[in-house]
Order: structure tokens, then sequence, then C-alpha cells
């Protein structure tokens, strides 16, 4: 971490193990955030949040602080943090920001925010399950205030139209220009009443829909980062995003006029029964056109769902060939398949424009007579109300406040009948999401007590047998090794033969079929994963450099790594020279356009030196030799003899030149261990198998 944040980070580290909970440097330094030069107090309890601690804020002063309140974030009116960690007798042990240590001192009457940690507790281990219904809970409170928002903006409009049938009926006929003032006043402040309880509404709405889209957004990526590998690789990365792209419409409820539709439904009794006193007929009518818009519904709602989900199959099927069409652009120029690309895009596109205009056109159709159902009920309260009006029954004011009273009535129940296939299409991606939302996640300690030891790198495997699926032959099949901490392994085979999958296995990516692992003796599942992927590096047979400057690609594997850090790894592949001839040296933004002109060694070679950097008791590599120049090879083979005891090395290989490092040797074949030995026995065995597979 950076000089210019270790100060907040002491606060951090202080206030963490004040509280009891785990605070180990490696995991505050992924919680702060990504490359920040300084922690503002947002920034602080933003790092609360990330590693899952509960806090709480009030505003106090110093001298308000009891016992109980610590430890906590103080942070006065000149936004200056300092901890809290205890408090006796009007006294506070503090620690500054500028403080090292923390030291005891006499409360003053400062004033500020003061933010509580909720000490650690066995029971309340934060947990990543969350469904749909927990993320709208926070909104409960706000639900009676909504309905009484409501409540109050449709006692307003039933209270206009009974005014303007007392204008009508009494004020004009007596001429009384005092009372026709005061009723002008009086639907004054009743119009002014009804657009403010509105604009209250409409903004608590609006709060309900960003805190939604922001939870249930926050939610679904964390527990896709959560799941288990061999979950993630049942869907596409295509069918992921369009997963996301699905859950909009539970945010699309909060921003049209469904919900406010929903909190006017209720209130539309009131209107009928007001209707119905004023004209039997005219409500009868008017129920008799609810029940119509019923029916339809009924009968419109299952089709336009069918078509609605053909169309989205077509699209996702579009959507999958231009993505993959995207990734395989230089191999469609290349073998000169650019006509067939773009007919199967016609194809694929005609479709899917097919499907989407038979979807819209009966949408169009159901809204069309939606609208045409609100014509007829105004033409038929017309003239129900003009022919009562013409025969005694009502007066004109009446009238007036009939066909008002009509259009309040139908107005939500025309909207919620437009909107019918999106409150479908909600109520089947809310089932999506807390299906998403409640798959099993790999066990994560976080910030819990920790009472397992550090991992040193004893590894031992027995009679694993893995297959991907049930219907396929096994890929490894009674696999049995043992691994001291700090060996050097090299790990032969051909293709196909099974090292990355055990590498994969070893890092808890897959759960063996049969057999068990243990790491320092303890089974691998017993192991959290975050506990467990800290403790090893891994380096893949392809590089994977995320967009970023190459300083960021380095702090993402190990926030903990400084500059220096990042120039010695760098120097121990003998990279420097090449880094900092870029433009920006450590800074320099590995952009897609820029990773396309950078050699495939150089991208190995960084990919292998960022692995190396990050340290950790085990250290994986795959076929790290494939792909690098003379330069970067000697480099590589330099560094891992000049490393070699310091943790458990792993390499899959099929390079005789990192044989030589080694002092362990294990060849497999068919799935199968065909040579597991030490010392020169093990090489002269190693190599033969090489020699005998054609490898060198």
């Amino acid at each position: 971490m950076e000089k210019a944040i270790s100060p907040s980070f002491n606060l951090l580290n202080q206030l963490m193990s004040a509280a009891g909970w785990h605070s180990s440097p490696n995991r505050l330094f992924e919680a702060v955030p990504h490359m920040s030069d300084q922690l503002t107090p947002f920034d602080m309890v933003s790092t609360f949040e990330n590693l899952g601690v509960p806090t709480s804020s009030q505003r106090c002063k110093l001298s308000e602080i009891q016992a109980d309140d610590c430890p906590a974030l103080f942070v006065d009116n000149q936004d200056r943090m300092q901890a809290i960690l205890e408090a006796s007798s009007g006294n506070l042990l503090i620690c500054r920001l500028e403080e090292s240590d923390p030291h005891w001192v006499k409360a003053s009457g400062v004033a500020g925010r003061l933010v509580r940690l909720e000490r650690f507790k066995s029971e309340r281990i934060p947990t990543n399950q969350y469904s749909f219904g927990q993320i709208t809970g926070t909104f409960k409170n706000l639900l009676p205030w909504l309905v009484i928002s409501s409540f109050m903006s449709n006692l307003a409009s039933l209270a206009t139209p009974l005014l303007i049938m007392v204008i009508y009926d009494r004020v004009i006929p007596s001429g009384s220009v005092d009372l026709i003032t005061s009723l002008a006043l009086a639907a004054f402040i009743l119009l002014a009443t009804d657009a403010g309880f509105r604009l209250i509404r409409s903004r608590a709405i609006a709060h309900m829909g960003r805190e939604t889209e922001l939870g249930l957004g926050l939610a679904l990526f964390r527990k896709i980062l959560a799941l288990p590998v061999s979950q993630i690789q049942k869907t596409s990365v295509e069918q992921q995003l369009a997963r996301f792209r699905q859950f909009e419409s539970l945010r699309d409820i909060f921003t049209g006029q469904i919900l406010v539709a929903v909190l006017d439904l209720p209130f539309t009794l009131i209107f009928l029964a007001v209707l119905y006193v004023l004209s039997p007929q005219i409500a009868l009518l008017i129920l008799a056109l609810i029940v119509v818009f019923a029916v339809i519904a009924c009968i419109t709602l299952p089709m336009q769902t069918s078509l609605n989900a053909r169309a989205a199959e077509h699209k996702a099927a579009l959507q999958s060939f231009v993505f993959e069409t995207a990734q395989n652009q230089r191999a469609i120029q290349r073998l000169g398949l650019i006509d067939y690309w773009s007919k199967q895009s016609d194809a694929l596109s005609r479709k899917a424009a097919r499907a989407t205009r038979r979807a819209s056109q009966l949408q169009l159709v159901t809204q069309n007579l939606g609208q045409s159902l609100m014509a007829i009920a105004g033409l038929g309260a017309i003239t129900f109300g003009t022919l009562s009006a013409m025969q005694g029954n009502m007066s004109f004011g009446a009238l007036i406040a009939v066909l008002s009273l009509v259009w309040k009535v139908l107005t939500p129940l025309q909207a919620l009948y437009a909107n019918s296939a999106q409150i479908v299409s909600f109520r089947n991606s809310k089932a999506q999401s807390d299906r998403v939302l409640n798959l099993p996640e790999e066990m994560v300690r976080g910030v819990a007590q920790n009472h397992q030891k550090t991992l040193k790198g004893q590894i031992s495997v027995s009679g694993v047998t893995h297959r991907y699926d049930s219907a396929s032959a096994p890929v490894l099949s009674q696999v049995s090794i043992d691994i001291e901490a700090n060996e050097f392994v090299v790990l032969g085979g051909t293709s196909n033969s099974g090292k990355t999958t055990l590498l994969n296995l070893l890092q808890g990516f897959y759960q063996p079929s049969i057999g068990l692992i243990q790491i320092d003796g303890l089974e691998l599942r017993q192991i959290a994963v975050d506990d467990l992927r800290r403790s090893i590096s891994y380096c893949l047979s392809q590089p994977e450099l995320f967009y970023g400057t190459i300083y960021q690609n380095f702090k993402l594997a190990a926030p903990s790594l400084s500059r220096d850090d990042v120039h010695e790894a760098l120097r121990q592949m003998d990279l420097s020279d090449e880094i900092d001839s870029y433009p920006d040296g450590l800074d320099t933004r590995l952009s897609e356009s820029f990773r396309s002109t950078l050699p495939l060694s150089t991208q190995r070679a960084l990919g292998i030196s960022r692995a190396i950097a990050r340290g950790g008791s085990i250290c994986m590599l795959n076929e790290p030799l494939a792909g690098l120049d003379t330069q970067h090879r000697d480099a590589l083979l330099r560094t891992l003899a000049d490393l070699k005891g310091s943790r458990t090395f792993i390499v899959a290989t099929q390079d005789a030149d990192i044989a030589r490092v080694a002092d362990h040797y294990l060849y497999l074949q068919n799935g199968r261990v065909v040579a597991d030995d030490r010392g020169s026995a093990g090489l002269k065995k190693f190599n033969a198998l090489l020699n005998r597979t054609g490898a060198s």
C-alpha cells in the first residue's frame, strides 16, 4: 500500500482489531477502494461495507461517547478522522491519522459524526445470501408513507370533481362572487395538495428504483463472482450478460407507471362508490368494462408472453452470434468466411426482427383495444349522463363530476392492462433473480475470525478420480501423490493427460468426483476459498491481462504490492528495460489495442511476473515457457532457481530445462500417474518419458 494511505490503513487495522474482526493486511488491502491515493471518510465507510462489517452512525460530541459506542471512527466537521478504541471515565483511547499508536486523552466537546463498528460474533458471520425481497425489504418503512401520499393525492383528486359539481349546481345559480372566490381558492389548494403529494410519491418511487437497481446489480455481480467455477462455466459469457439485461425489468417496475397504478388501484373503489351514488347506471357500465378488461387480459396475456419469449430467444441467438463474431473476427477474415458469416447474420437478424414485430403488433393491438374501451366508457358515460340530465335525474354539475370520476376509475386499470406483459415479465425476472441469488456459493471466510494456521504448502492427493460430467470418461483416474512444503515439482504429460485438471482441482475450482485432496493436513473443502486462493499463485498457459495500467494489473493480483515490488518483479523476468521504454512506464494502459501490439513473449512474461510477485505458499505455473523468447525464458529459469525452496512450486511443463531445476518429478498419462520420484532417479525417468513422447 502506498505511503499516502498508510495512515488510513493503520486506522482501519486498529478499528478492526478492536472490534474483534480478523484484519489480515491482505484482506484490508483488497477491501479499500482500488488504487486510491488516500482514504476519505466515505472511503473508510465503504471499506467496512466491502468487508461485511455492520456499522451505524450518528452525530455526537467526543465527550458524549460511551464505552458501548467503541470501537468507532470519529469524523469531525473538517473531515478529520480518528479511531476511538475505548472510552472510560471521560477519557478516550484514540489513534489519530498522523499517529501510529493509540493513546489516552481527555474527551473534548468537538462535534462530528461517529461511525460505530459492531463487534464480531460467531453467529453473525456475514453472508452473501440475498433475495429480491431482502433487497427491497429496506423499503418497508417507506411503504406506509407511499400509501398515505397516495391516499391524500386521491382524496384531493376526489374532492376536485365534487367541488366542480358544487360550483355548477350551487354557486353559479346563486351568482355569489364571494362564494366563487372561496371555492376557487379551495380548488387551488386541492390541486396544489394533489401535486405536492404526487411529487413526494414520485421521488420516493425514484429512490426505490435507484436503490433496487444498485442493490440488485451489486448482489448479482457479487453472486457471479462467488459462484464455483464449475457453475459459472455452465453458461457462456453472452448468456450471463443477457441474464443481467433481463433483470432490467425489475428496475423498470419502479420507473414506469405500473407502481403508481398499483398504488392508486385500491382507491378506485372509493371513486366507483361515489360514481354509483351519483349515477348507478354509469357505475354498472364501468363495472362491465372492468370485466371486459379482465377477460381480454386473460386471453391476450398468454399469447403476448409466448411471443415475447420467442422474440427474446431469437434476440439472444443473434447477440450470441454477434459476440462470437467479435471474438473471432480475425479468424473469419483469414479463412475467407465473411460472405458465409454475413448470410448467417442476415438469417438470424430476420428471424429476430420477425419475432419482435409479431410481439410488438400484438402489444399495439391490445393497447389500442384498451384505448378503445376507454373511449367506449367515455361515450357511454356521456350518453347515460346526458339522458339522466335530460330526464332531470342528474344535475349538470353532477354530469361533469361523473365524467371526471369515470376517467379516474379507468386510468389505473388501463395502465395495468397496457403493462400486463411487463408485470408478467417482472414476476418471471423476480423468480429468476431469486434462483440466481440462492445458488450455492464457495465457502468464504471474509473477515470472520480464523483459528487456522497459515498454509505452508504441503499437498496430499489420495485416490482422486475426476469426471467433468457423469457421462464422460474420467480425466483423472486414481491419482495419488504427496508433495512436501517448499518442494519444486514438475508435472509432465502430453496434451489431454490431465495436468491442467489436476492444477484446477488443487485450487478448489472443482471438487474431485472421487478421492481426497489435503493441504497441510486439511481437506480442501474445509479451507475457505479466499484463504486458499490467497495462498496460491497461478499463471495460466494463456496470458490474462486486464484493461488498466501495468501497475494496476499487478495491484489487482496483490493489492499490497508497492511500485518498488513491481519493479523488482519485472527485473526478475528481464522486463524492466522494455517497460521503461513505454511512454508511461508502469502507468502504461494495457488497452485492447495496445495489448494487440505486444509480443506474445512480453504478455506471457508479464503474467508470470505477476503470479510470482503475488507471493503465497504455493505457486502453480501452467506451461510457463510456452511462447517465451530466449531472453525471457532464461530470466524465468534464473528466477525459478533463485526462488526454489522459498515456496511450493508446481510447474506443468514438457520442458527439460525446468526439470533440471526441480527436485520432485510427476508424469501423467491418460489421467494416471506413471512416474512419481525425486532426485536424480526422478529426473532420469522424467527425461525418458519426455523422449518417449517426443518432447524435449
